[in-house]
């Protein structure tokens, strides 16, 4: 990802991203989310088995405002819980193309659970 995000950064048109499976981690989406400040064309993100913990999460959810065109955000497989779901909940909020979160195989607690539907 630190050789990646610098190229993803210069493709302005890229409206996909899917960076699946590919066990990046924490550091690798902080590599990743200063380019993506820079695409706010982007309209599909996933990030489905990347290993995002809620340090991960946190980074990512920072730089979700900067998307304002994303629509489907899918974040399943991955291991945050409550602190990254809460952080999470708050970004999409500034999101108001967003019509698609996708995210399984989490334990949240219910109080977590509410702020991301409530």
């Amino acid at each position: 990802m630190e050789v990646l995000a610098p190229a993803l950064s210069q493709l302005k048109s890229l409206t996909s991203l899917e960076v699946a499976n590919d066990d990046i981690h924490d550091a690798g989406v902080t590599h990743i989310t200063s380019a993506l400040m820079k695409l706010p064309g982007l309209t599909r993100l996933s990030l489905d088995g990347a290993g995002l913990s809620d340090a991960g999460l946190e980074t990512l959810a920072a730089a979700l405002p900067y998307l304002p065109a994303l629509t489907h955000l899918s974040l399943t497989k991955n291991i945050f819980g409550d602190r990254g779901a809460t952080a999470l909940a708050h970004a999409v909020k500034q999101l108001p193309s967003l019509c698609v979160l996708r995210w399984s195989f989490l334990t949240l607690h219910i109080c977590c659970a509410y702020n991301l539907v409530g």
